[in-house]
């Protein structure tokens, strides 16, 4: 195995993409107010921050997440590109709900009985 690399359940992070755990340890262990402003340059776009413009499209997911739970039981789904899917990480976060911002034709067909 690459040592570059680390692996969770879902995904392979390769030394390029953003890594969760070392943005946070770099944030906890630089505590001067120009070290975090570094860090957070470095990773500018790859996490969420407070006051964040794609905060809004991010809960509207969150919001349809809740409406699918309370109209047929399940809230979500398997397909990365739908609104619905279930992200266990900030980077599909992004995908699904700020990229994409649309559900699969399963789910937009439930939608549309559910309108009905």
């Amino acid at each position: 195995q690459n040592h570059d690399q680390y692996h969770d359940q879902y995904h392979y992070y390769q030394p390029t993409s953003p890594n969760p755990k070392q943005y946070y340890l770099d944030l906890m262990t630089n505590f001067s107010k120009e070290e975090i402003g570094e860090i957070k340059k470095k990773y500018k776009g790859q996490f969420l921050e407070y006051g964040d413009s794609r905060m809004s499209d991010i809960v509207e997911g969150y919001a349809l997440q809740a409406i699918f739970y309370y109209e047929t039981g399940d809230a979500f789904c398997d397909n990365d590109q739908c609104r619905l899917f279930n992200s266990h990480w900030q980077k599909d976060l992004f995908i699904s709900q700020v990229d994409n911002k649309k559900m699969c034709k399963k789910h937009e067909e439930i939608l549309i009985k559910i309108k009905n």
